[in-house]
């Protein structure tokens, strides 16, 4: 796996994982049905209108063969 390093923002996440996605040749109910979300959720998350949960952004990323290391400031 490859390992990318913050600094990262929602809007970066989900524009990359739109382009691993198309480099899998997968469509949304794919890859949604390989990470048990809906399509709707990852075509909002992709589209910018609306959030997914750290855990299913994360999975997504595992099954597109990629792992963030996002550190939480609280």
């Amino acid at each position: 796996m490859t390992t990318r390093q913050p600094p990262y923002n929602v809007h970066w996440i989900a524009k990359e994982i739109r382009i691993l996605r198309h480099a899998h040749g997968w469509s949304q109910m794919t890859l949604a049905n390989m990470a048990e979300i809906t399509s709707v959720s990852l075509a909002n998350f992709e589209n910018g209108k609306g959030n997914m949960q750290l855990k299913h952004i994360e999975n997504v990323l595992a099954i597109l063969g990629y792992e963030i290391d996002i550190h939480l400031i609280g």
